[in-house]
């Protein structure tokens, strides 16, 4: 096994770290060294002279040879240039995601962590109490870089829609003014349209299966069932008799009676709980109703019913 082999200043880390124990390690071991150091560039878009403030460690990825690298360019002149609203958007730069802060009347551009990861832990895991002399200076530049980002009204943000209609020069609809013309024609046509509605009346069948859905979505157990039922009735298009749709029907609901029986039994409360008496005695007769009527009948009154339900839900 090769030896491995501690600087003295290595060492006197290790020693030291030895030494701390519980909350005292804590404490001492805060990254204090860790602040990133803010730079701040001019760089020229169009007429106007606009500063870039980005973290040294994203040098070499925004500049070559003091001048912005060509994927740099293209991100922060297009998102500069833009006429709407200032905002915040992730961005990539050379396939590496930050954090883009435009701000048109300031001239700012700010570049960030993706989702202001590194800035708030920092800010949040720091005591300002530890810093001294130029970490606290640091300190107070990174909480301000962040609070320029974080203080934005995200509400005035330009919708996507808005950013990509401009970036790509295209027709924006949101834009359009309207004349009177068509706001008259509008209002004429919601005004026929509320008359239609209040005019409408639900039929009986429309109003039974609003009662049936309701119920449904009160007791699990007479949704479980039912659900179950129509999962399988597609399957069944071969049973021209209807024998296999009425026993699976008259199955589904001796089942429901015989699991609303065992939670009365157990006492479950919430989704889980009994059907009523009035409910239950009601499954309870239209199966035997059910049980006098011959399968063909049945069965076709059972998919003309779930078509038309389902009709109404689809259109």
């Amino acid at each position: 096994m090769q030896e491995v082999v501690f600087t003295e200043l290595e060492n006197s880390a290790i020693e030291g770290c030895l030494h701390l124990k519980g909350k005292d390690m804590l404490t001492q071991a805060r990254p204090v060294h860790a602040l990133p150091e803010l730079l701040v560039r001019s760089i020229q878009i169009g007429s106007h002279e606009w500063n870039l403030f980005f973290y040294k460690e994203f040098e070499e990825l925004l500049f070559a040879q003091e001048e912005l690298t060509p994927e740099a360019r293209k991100v922060l002149f297009t998102h500069a240039e833009l006429e709407v609203p200032d905002y915040r958007l992730q961005v990539d730069v050379g396939s590496v995601a930050l954090l883009l802060v435009r701000k048109k009347e300031l001239r700012e551009l700010r570049l960030y962590t993706p989702r202001l990861g590194q800035e708030l832990f920092l800010l949040h895991e720091l005591r300002v109490d530890d810093l001294q002399g130029e970490m606290t200076r640091s300190y107070d530049i990174l909480k301000a870089h962040t609070e320029a980002c974080t203080f934005m009204a995200g509400k005035e943000f330009p919708t996507a829609l808005e950013i990509i209609t401009e970036e790509k020069k295209l027709w924006n609809p949101l834009k359009v003014e309207v004349s009177d013309k068509v706001k008259l024609h509008n209002q004429e046509i919601l005004q026929g349209l509320l008359v239609e509605l209040n005019r409408y009346r639900a039929p009986l069948f429309e109003k039974i299966s609003d009662v049936g859905l309701g119920l449904t979505a009160n007791y699990a157990l007479l949704r479980v069932h039912l659900l179950k039922f129509l999962a399988i009735l597609p399957s069944l298009d071969h049973d021209k008799s209807g024998v296999e749709v009425k026993r699976l029907l008259l199955e589904a609901l001796r089942r429901l009676l015989t699991d609303s029986d065992y939670a009365a039994f157990m006492g479950k409360t919430g989704q889980d709980k009994a059907l009523p008496p009035f409910l239950h005695w009601a499954v309870k007769i239209g199966s035997g109703l059910f049980g006098l009527i011959p399968a063909g009948l049945l069965a076709t009154w059972v998919r003309a019913s779930v078509k038309t339900m389902a009709r109404r839900f689809i259109a």
